[in-house]
């Protein structure tokens, strides 16, 4: 059987979250170029941070990316 950790303040789902960002984070900058020095790897990481936050599709925020997300919040609360 198994046993899931939970607590009150919904961790389950945070856990969730990070593992997938780490995943996707892999799958895009690590694993498709194997070996890399430390500064190719920084550059690659800070345009997969770019890339995550501004064009990459989250189904948790309906295939918005989180920057499109964010916009439409802001347009949202000014019109309220």
């Amino acid at each position: 059987m198994t046993k899931v950790f939970t607590t009150d303040m919904g961790w389950v789902s945070y856990i969730a979250e990070t593992e997938r960002y780490f995943r996707t984070y892999k799958e895009e900058v690590v694993w498709p170029e194997g070996e890399m020095t430390l500064e190719e790897l920084i550059r690659r990481t800070k345009e997969f941070e770019i890339f995550y936050n501004e064009k990459y599709p989250h189904s948790a925020l309906g295939y918005k990316s989180p920057k499109e997300y964010y916009n439409e919040a802001a347009v949202y609360q000014k019109c309220v």
